[in-house]
């Protein structure tokens, strides 16, 4: 709740602040995306949070012109694409192998 706000001041690191809710769903990823645990709607935040992160990532670096290198501003842009492309991959990886793991672990 508090990094649209410091996003919105134009405060330049409330990038770094994003860092936090993106971390824990790297977790959330790992833990249950990645085993297919959850459905569709639970699976989206994967997609939601980088997407949130991406507009902070721009929202800054347009508010603070020249602050930032190129490579920071890539930097910027390409750690929340990481967690983007490994919900694609991960994803197309599951249509192309035949379904979730859960379901290959069921007991019965």
């Amino acid at each position: 709740m508090v990094v649209p706000f410091y996003v919105a001041s134009g405060e330049p690191y409330a990038w770094m602040m994003a860092l936090v809710p993106y971390m824990a769903d790297w977790g959330y990823w790992i833990c249950l995306d990645l085993k297919e645990l959850v459905n569709a709607p639970a699976q989206a935040q994967t997609y939601i949070v980088s997407t949130g992160f991406m507009c902070a990532a721009h929202s800054i670096i347009v508010k603070n012109p020249g602050m930032f290198s190129e490579q920071k501003q890539m930097a910027m842009y390409g750690v929340p694409a990481l967690l983007f492309g490994a919900g694609i991959v991960q994803k197309a990886a599951s249509f192309l192998f035949g379904g979730s793991s859960s379901e290959r672990t069921k007991v019965d």
